[in-house]
């Protein structure tokens, strides 16, 4: 019986450092510096799977994006030129390259150096403001495989000390 209990353990944390860990960055821009959103600010989220992420990874496809600007909303689904993608500098989130077009045009640009959101609405309404960025802590795979080894550990002397 505690033969298959630790095997069933064993299998279940090797399964769970085997997968990939979903990043969730949330980001947040200064205030807009002209156009009709001046002063305004927006925040939105995207994630991203690092099973690739490494120290010399450039950029990595998003898994989702989200975020509302001037009363719209703006979804991963609507993005338009096909590959959005985060980028990394010395494996730290450093950017966002993603654009929407429509009533309201939105560029989210990893910069020169500065990641920043321009938007357009028309030739004379446009504006852009620098972006920061926020990675939302997610437990690693191995810290409950960690967990469910002391917990398998401790049910087995507590068994032992029983019998």
């Amino acid at each position: 019986m505690f033969r298959k209990t630790l095997i069933t353990v064993a299998l279940g944390a090797a399964l769970l450092s085997a997968q990939a860990k979903t990043v969730v960055v949330n980001f947040t821009s200064d205030s807009f510096d002209a156009g009709t959103l001046l002063g305004q600010t927006f925040f939105g989220s995207f994630s991203f799977d690092d099973a690739s992420l490494g120290a010399n990874t450039a950029s990595l496809p998003l898994l989702s994006l989200s975020f509302s600007l001037g009363g719209q909303s703006f979804t991963l689904g609507q993005e338009v030129t096909g590959v959005p993608n985060v980028t990394f500098s010395a494996g730290a989130v450093s950017g966002l390259n993603a654009s929407f077009t429509g009533a309201m045009n939105v560029d989210l640009n990893d910069g020169f150096g500065s990641p920043y959101a321009f938007y357009q609405t028309s030739a004379t309404n446009f504006g852009s403001a620098n972006l920061s960025f926020t990675t939302t802590p997610v437990p690693e795979p191995e810290s409950y495989a960690l967990m469910l080894a002391g917990l398998g550990l401790i049910g087995f002397m507590a068994r032992r000390r029983k019998a």
